[in-house]
């Protein structure tokens, strides 16, 4: 690539180095620093444009949004071909006036079609089930949406015939994530298997603690037996798993996620494993990843712990094959410096066994429930690391204490790179 003279006499960069560019500050930045970039001159406002349309917003709550976004897009026709991601943003109540979004919803998916022909990706944020849609009437429309590959729904209060409805109608599903939502008990007679169930190569589960007056049976069980039942069978290469404790039976967890990761057996390459309390992630010592031979990358992570539990959360990994590659696992600096060097000692002599002689990136996770209380710094935390892996990076394996903000990207990475490879 070389730099080209304008008309004006101005040098302009190649397009693809502009690409870059504003793709590096979407991932760095927001979204105001897009729209700057999109003022800096013609060429660079052609670009961040196809950024700044791939998502768009529908507020089902403002009856307006619809004509407004097709007004646009009769003037810039061009502009369709750009999206890629619908955002369908729910509110039932703005103050005291109540909006009507199942209406609302319905002709947005009929006109998404023409408004957005190259939509990929379909996002459900906000929505209250049974208020937001009748699964009776919003059935009958997702033909015109069929063709999506990702359906997201966060921070949601759904049902479980809303799961089924969707994995049933949306055929040529790729990617399913349930991120921040609570499941309600209630169900339809509709049967969700196998057989009529899409093939993922990413599943993204993190449930959220409901009122428990709205519950019959433990969601979160019925939920995955509901998955290990029908999505599991086709296999998915890559799997995360998140859960408020509040959201699950203690109990009932473990033996209802070994089953699935059973279910999953050699298709799971990728699995990233969180929890919010360290009884919930400990609980996760009775998961049985042997399995699962093909497994190439695991995350664990723990959000809010007063413990320093490596040694005990090491046992979750029960993996029997020397096919892993990469592992992330928390690592807290509370404590005196011993206790934080025996952790990491005790994390150096479990990969040091021969199941884990494929390894080749190491990542310790400085939980930011912990920042407050830390007394050594993220370069001596590396420095600790680097004294007690000394063996792992004779022999050419990565080893990294990140903050959590870090950890997320890397892991969002290795997520990407499974599903690559899966395609």
């Amino acid at each position: 690539m070389s730099l080209s003279e304008s008309r004006t006499g101005s040098l302009q960069l190649p397009t693809e180095l502009v690409d870059q560019i504003i793709s590096y500050v979407i991932t760095q930045g927001e979204r105001k620093d897009l729209k700057t970039c999109a003022s800096v001159c013609k060429q660079w406002h052609a670009v961040s444009l196809r950024y700044l349309f791939r998502c768009v917003t529908f507020a089902l709550y403002k009856e307006e949004c619809l004509v407004f976004f097709r007004h646009l897009i009769e003037l810039y026709p061009w502009l369709s071909s750009y999206i890629q991601q619908a955002k369908l943003a729910f509110k039932s109540r703005w103050g005291d006036v109540k909006y009507n979004t199942r209406d609302s919803l319905i002709e947005v998916l009929d006109a998404l079609p023409q408004l957005a022909p190259q939509l990929q990706t379909l996002i459900f944020v906000d929505a209250r089930c049974p208020h937001s849609w009748e699964c009776r009437v919003l059935s009958r429309h997702l033909p015109s949406i069929a063709h999506i590959t990702t359906l997201r729904l966060q921070s949601c209060v759904v049902r479980m015939s809303d799961i089924k409805m969707f994995l049933r109608g949306l055929p040529d599903l790729k990617h399913f994530e349930v991120s921040a939502t609570s499941v309600l008990s209630g169900d339809s007679k509709a049967v969700l298997t196998s057989a009529n169930a899409p093939k993922l190569l990413s599943l993204r589960i993190n449930l959220q603690s409901t009122n428990k007056s709205a519950t019959v049976q433990n969601p979160a069980s019925k939920l995955l037996g509901l998955l290990t039942s029908s999505l599991a069978m086709n296999g998915v290469p890559a799997l995360s798993l998140a859960a408020d404790s509040g959201a699950v039976d203690m109990d009932e967890w473990p033996v209802i996620v070994k089953n699935l990761l059973r279910t999953l057996g050699p298709s799971l390459k990728y699995m990233r494993w969180s929890g919010d309390s360290d009884g919930l992630l400990l609980a996760g010592n009775k998961f049985d990843l042997s399995s699962n031979p093909q497994l190439h990358t695991l995350v664990i992570s723990c959000t809010d712990c007063d413990l320093i539990f490596g040694v005990d959360t090491a046992q979750i990994m029960s993996i029997q094959s020397e096919t892993l590659r990469r592992i992330m696992l928390p690592f807290g600096p509370y404590g005196a410096n011993s206790q934080r060097d025996t952790v990491l000692a005790a994390y150096a002599l479990l990969l040091a066994q021969k199941r884990f002689q494929g390894v080749t990136e190491i990542y310790l996770v400085r939980a930011r429930y912990w920042l407050a209380k830390r007394t050594r710094s993220l370069e001596q935390c590396n420095e600790a690391a680097r004294d007690i892996f000394e063996a792992f990076l004779a022999r050419g394996v990565s080893v990294n204490v990140v903050e959590e903000q870090e950890a997320q990207l890397v892991a969002d990475q290795w997520e990407q790179d499974t599903i690559a490879e899966a395609s």
